[in-house]
């Protein structure tokens, strides 16, 4: 079961004392392992559950932004694309295949999504801008 919320994640433990008492694990996928991919953190599910974690949340795994990029690699919260899954953590299947395994063995997980830090070259800016641009035509005329 995938769930989409818009509040933070402190927000919703506050509404809900179920979550309160679950532990929540933050994983940075592209710093975790060596490899730095979904199969690396997969491999490492029974660990991390033999823990005590509850609660799987991954950081920003969306392609990043290119325009206006700092460093090589660019903020992680500059998204490109929400809808794509970043070359270097894996495919599409390999995220689902994560999503998965980590349901099976009872586990929870959370995606971190800032929309507001979206990168320049977003596919979202993109349309975002050509709506206001026409609406600005239209009401001028």
């Amino acid at each position: 079961m995938v769930h989409f919320f818009t509040k933070s994640i402190f927000s919703l433990i506050i509404e809900n004392m179920e979550l309160a008492n679950k532990t929540i694990y933050q994983v940075f996928v592209r710093n975790y392992s060596p490899q730095g991919d979904f199969r690396s953190l997969e491999n490492d599910l029974p660990r991390i559950r033999d823990l005590g974690i509850d609660i799987l949340y991954l950081m920003p795994i969306h392609k990043i932004g290119e325009i206006g990029r700092k460093g090589t690699y660019g903020s992680p919260y500059s998204i490109q694309d929400y809808y794509s899954i970043s070359p270097d953590l894996g495919t599409l299947e390999d995220f689902v295949h994560l999503v998965e395994s980590v349901h099976a063995i009872g586990m929870e997980i959370i995606l971190d999504m800032v929309f507001n830090h979206t990168a320049r070259d977003s596919i979202l800016f993109f349309f975002s801008s050509r709506i206001l641009l026409s609406e600005g035509r239209r009401n001028r005329q």
